[in-house]
């Protein structure tokens, strides 16, 4: 029923967007290794500088507030750019689905 529709490009869009996260899953799921995220990485060396006591340091406080900041700015906006398209290519999926359960249903539905 579903062949020859738009439901099998929606299905390859889909799998185009999680494609980039199966060999991180992977890795956690079969060898116990958590994905490397480079943002999340700046935002642990940010913090670690924070709480740094050394005084041979001569780091310059706003500056690495501002940085943390500006690296939080940047993870949000990448996962909210991620969850909209994963968003929109499921409400495709869904629409069409939905358009050929409608005009298909009766052959689903045997009689008492």
């Amino acid at each position: 029923m579903v062949t020859n529709t738009d439901v099998g490009l929606h299905f390859g869009g889909l799998e185009k967007i999680i494609d980039v996260y199966r060999q991180p899953r992977n890795l956690y799921a079969h060898r116990s290794e958590s994905p490397k995220f480079e943002l999340f990485e700046m935002l642990e060396l940010f913090s670690a500088s924070k709480t740094s006591k050394t005084d041979d340091l001569m780091l310059d406080w706003k500056l690495i507030d501002a940085l943390y900041r500006m690296a939080r700015t940047e993870i949000t906006a990448a996962l909210d750019e991620k969850i909209t398209n994963i968003v929109n290519v499921l409400e495709l999926l869904f629409q069409d689905l939905d358009s050929i359960y409608e005009s298909n249903h009766s052959m689903l539905v045997t009689p008492p």
